[in-house]
């Protein structure tokens, strides 16, 4: 059973997606330092009408509206970094892995 239609919202279906090819944005700074962007898509919607079919837009193709986010890495000129010390945990055993 569909929600009731409401003028001030529109109507979306989730979908779902797999990861065809991945990668960063890599960018060097003038002192040396290296910046890497890592889009990550999280979550993509496209827009139906009452019955369920998808809406097309005034080109023809599908309404769509992505949701990502990115990841961002600092390099520094001599690749060193202060991060937090771990705390030690009685019992368990934790992992970490830092790119």
């Amino acid at each position: 059973m569909r929600p009731a239609p409401q003028p001030d919202k529109i109507l979306v279906k989730i979908l779902d997606f797999t990861i065809n090819r991945g990668g960063s944005m890599e960018y060097a700074l003038e002192d040396a330092t290296v910046v890497k962007f890592t889009p990550q898509l999280s979550q993509v919607l496209v827009q139906i009408d009452e019955k369920g079919d998808i809406i097309l837009g005034p080109t023809g193709m599908p309404v769509y509206s992505f949701t990502f986010g990115v990841q961002t890495q600092v390099i520094p000129k001599n690749r060193t970094l202060y991060i937090a010390r771990q705390q030690p945990s009685v019992g368990t055993t934790t992992s970490s892995i830092t790119l």
